[in-house]
């Protein structure tokens, strides 16, 4: 059908508890994947061998955590999928809970770059992702905001389309959330996911 599956480990258990974030809620994702990721990733790779429109993302959000550091054990787990999936397209998300990929460049083909912007980063876009998408493929993994963040939106937009980004919003299920909450059943938009539904309808020309 011309889509694309990404899978994305995006947090290690629903049971895990790795502290407090600043408001108090619980750190339900670890600053790093555990020592079980590498077993994960080649069980995986293996299964989808035969299917280049399965994607591999390494690892939803570091944080807390060196650039350095994340890129040596992204190198690793990349070997890992690799050496089952040598054809693997592998995305490297960047550190501070997946937005800066300052210093997390590795050498290698069929990566892409991920960064998940929001409105609460203070890093300007231009240092922490737009450098990078000069020469190298960068996604944006998430992205969103609430309702008062509808210019913000709207100039991210612009800015991805200005690198040609391609990019996913977050999100149906979580905050902050494109989509009601009040019943079960209501799918009716936020204002930022009209905002969301208004971008998709606006083709992608490549710079």
């Amino acid at each position: 059908f011309g889509a694309y599956t990404l899978l994305d480990l995006q947090w290690l258990s629903a049971e895990d508890d790795h502290g407090r974030l600043g408001d108090g809620s619980v750190n339900r994702i670890a600053r790093l994947p555990d020592a079980l990721t590498p077993q994960l990733w080649r069980l995986l790779a293996a299964r989808y061998r035969e299917e280049p429109a399965v994607l591999f993302d390494l690892y939803n959000e570091p944080h807390d955590v060196s650039a350095d550091v994340w890129r040596m054990l992204a190198g690793s787990l990349l070997g890992v999928i690799r050496e089952q999936n040598p054809a693997a397209v592998i995305f490297v998300s960047g550190v501070d809970w997946g937005y800066d990929l300052r210093d997390v460049t590795l050498h290698e083909t069929g990566v892409v770059y991920s960064t998940h912007v929001y409105p609460w980063k203070s890093l300007k876009w231009r240092k922490a992702f737009g450098w990078l998408a000069d020469d190298r493929p960068v996604f944006a993994g998430e992205w969103g905001g609430k309702d008062e963040h509808l210019v913000w939106g709207g100039e991210l937009c612009e800015y991805l389309r200005e690198l040609g980004m391609g990019w996913t919003a977050w999100s149906w299920s979580d905050y902050p959330r494109l989509v009601l909450r009040n019943e079960p059943d209501n799918w009716t938009a936020t204002e930022f996911g009209n905002l969301v539904r208004r971008q998709l309808r606006i083709p992608m020309v490549l710079p």
